[in-house]
């Protein structure tokens, strides 16, 4: 079959001629797989479709050939080393899924012109060992980012389990009623800087801290346990989210560690809890995602699939049994109302599935209106409730209180 290779090239000035070229080649693919790719015109509309979807600001894209294109954005080395990295994986689960990437080989080569030409030149082992010696440096240099970005969220506070945790409601607009609540971790130095509650996005939050995440995740599930295991009130519990990163989940220590950590609780708190996975793939596999839910339903009854795109693969999702699946508008960056509209579009279609729609993020009454209009299920954002120290009831809301930026609002609270 046909190789396909991208070029990209990074122009961090007008004169700068530095280029790197990723080909993808299909080395030991299944029957399906070779029959998915075989058709070129099937081919390349894959490819265009994502192009169109993940391609965004400062990059940009143009189409050299139906398997071929070139990337062109401003950027420092160690971004586009990035960039490069995570486009390309996300390209190969966008092709095949999330359960296929060690049938292949994915080769990616940064350098100056005359490395490029060799590099699309040479033969499948020399190509090969060139990428493998970028991929070592270019994965390193990310690495020793990610570790910069973990100590710089832990440096606003001595230890994670000082940071505050805040409460944000998610409102059931169907309903009009403030019935559940996400645990959020407080942007400390914010806070003391302005005397203010401030918090931090989750998708970012634990991105940065990788691994580490599980710890975060595990601490707010043990929150929530005793919260509710300690609560006087006879009725009116809400619901409160549990956020837990799909990359730590994807790995078999972390996974078990959580399970082990959650069956070690009563049975019973989890009937006031849903599983938030956080930075869900739009286009997983759909084994990944059977497997997935079949692993967690019998402990969690409601898992919230949190995605950054409205493009997002709803027939892979079919058969999991999720309960809910929420677009996360902070992570759309400039094409926030495409994507906002987008996914309002597709609101019928993923009721017809069972599931419910949400979006969390949503900042203003303008974009709180077109979510009722439409018939969204979830809401939360600035437009809901500020950051809260703590949470209400399970209560019918008057919309005309919104935001609710003070807790006494919601009556007794359990802080």
């Amino acid at each position: 079959m046909e190789k396909l290779r991208t070029t990209v090239k990074r122009s961090e000035t007008s004169t700068d001629t530095s280029m790197c070229a990723v080909r993808i080649v299909s080395l030991r693919m299944t029957q399906e797989q070779q029959a998915r790719a075989k058709a070129s015109r099937a081919f390349e509309r894959h490819v265009s479709s994502f192009l169109e979807t993940e391609i965004r600001s400062p990059f940009s894209y143009r189409k050299l050939t139906a398997t071929s294109f070139a990337v062109n954005g401003k950027c420092a080395d160690e971004d586009f080393d990035a960039y490069v990295l995570e486009l390309h994986d996300s390209l190969l689960e966008f092709l095949f899924g999330t359960d296929a990437t060690a049938d292949h080989d994915v080769l990616v080569f940064a350098g100056n012109d005359v490395d490029l030409a060799r590099f699309l030149t040479a033969d499948q082992d020399e190509a090969s060992d060139m990428s493998a010696h970028f991929v070592e440096a270019a994965r390193r240099t990310v690495a020793e980012r990610m570790d910069a970005k973990r100590k710089g969220v832990r440096s606003e506070s001595p230890g994670e389990k000082k940071r505050p945790l805040y409460y944000r409601g998610v409102l059931l607009a169907t309903h009009h009623a403030l019935i559940a609540y996400t645990v959020t971790p407080a942007d400390v130095s914010t806070t003391q800087a302005r005397h203010v509650k401030t918090d931090l996005n989750l998708y970012w939050f634990l991105d940065a801290l990788g691994g580490d995440s599980i710890g975060f995740s595990s601490r707010v599930f043990e929150k929530i346990s005793y919260l509710l295991q300690t609560d006087q009130s006879e009725s009116g519990a809400p619901i409160l989210a549990v956020p837990v990163s799909y990359r730590t989940l994807m790995s078999n220590k972390y996974r078990r560690q959580f399970i082990d950590l959650i069956e070690s609780h009563p049975d019973w708190v989890r009937d006031h809890m849903f599983l938030s996975v956080v930075g869900a793939p739009a286009n997983p596999g759909s084994s990944v995602a059977q497997r997935f839910s079949g692993e967690f339903l019998p402990l969690f009854q409601k898992i919230d699939w949190q995605i950054g795109t409205a493009e997002f693969n709803l027939g892979q999702l079919f058969g999991c049994k999720l309960h809910s699946v929420t677009l996360d508008l902070s992570r759309t960056g400039n094409k926030r109302q495409n994507e906002l509209d987008h996914f309002i579009r597709r609101i019928p279609e993923i009721r017809k599935q069972n599931i419910r729609a949400g979006l969390s993020g949503i900042r203003n009454r303008e974009e709180l209106d077109l979510c009722l209009k439409n018939k969204a299920v979830y809401v939360s954002g600035d437009a809901i409730t500020s950051p809260l120290a703590g949470f209400g009831p399970a209560q019918t809301i008057d919309l005309n209180l919104l935001p609710i930026q003070e807790q006494t609002i919601l009556g007794n609270l359990h802080l």
